[in-house]
């Protein structure tokens, strides 16, 4: 478990002051998953923020890790930097970040809570999900899940294609009252949204690869 170092409130009506860096592309809490399928992402046994859960895999030699940057107060951001694919494939790379915000932070306008932003996406399927050279299968999934099969995921989750929707994109999202997930109607200006890599050495997570077979 991680310290968020805040309280994360009301996320699908619960709050949480730790969570879980999971190295198959997202974040989880109560608990860490160690699932490289994606179900919805909702289909994972945690409350889970995926930016692009897919079969990650950052052996390769050519692979980057997942980064932690908290060294903005209310503020984590975590950055999956250039990382290949199942089984230690690293021809292909994505780079995509999660920025998750507490009830403290001073949201500019037009942002949110929590944020996904991807740059160069190359590849959406892991070998052990059915997938060839990093497509086919069961393609990534983005989006959240309560724990208990309930959830909200981009719509073309799942399905041939999602690196090409997501990729060089961004979305910003709050919490509803009932702590869903509400994506941010304004569109800023794509410039003005770099991909928010500042910071990246503060901490690399390379994660144990699980240890169930496949």
């Amino acid at each position: 478990p991680i310290n968020l170092g805040y309280t994360l409130t009301n996320f699908f009506g619960h709050d949480y002051t730790q969570f879980w860096v999971n190295n198959n592309g997202n974040i989880t809490f109560n608990g860490g998953v160690s699932a490289f399928t994606p179900e919805g992402p909702q289909g994972t046994t945690q409350p889970v923020i995926a930016p692009f859960f897919a079969d990650v895999d950052t052996r390769g030699a050519n692979s980057g890790v997942a980064y932690l940057n908290q060294s903005i107060a209310n503020e984590t951001i975590v950055t999956w930097d250039h990382v290949g694919y199942y089984a230690s494939h690293a021809d292909k790379l994505d780079t995509f970040q999660l920025v998750l915000r507490g009830s403290s932070f001073a949201v500019p306008a037009g942002e949110g809570q929590i944020g996904f932003f991807w740059t160069t996406m190359q590849w959406e399927t892991g070998d052990a999900s059915g997938g060839s050279g990093g497509f086919g299968g069961s393609p990534a999934a983005v989006g959240f899940g309560d724990g208990n099969q309930n959830g909200f995921v981009l719509a073309s989750s799942t399905h041939n294609g999602i690196s090409r929707v997501v990729q060089n994109h961004y979305i910003w999202f709050n919490l509803g009252d009932q702590g869903e997930p509400v994506p941010v109607p304004s569109v800023p200006e794509p410039e003005t949204y770099a991909l928010m890599l500042a910071g990246l050495g503060v901490m690399g997570l390379l994660a144990r690869r699980r240890k169930q077979s496949r």
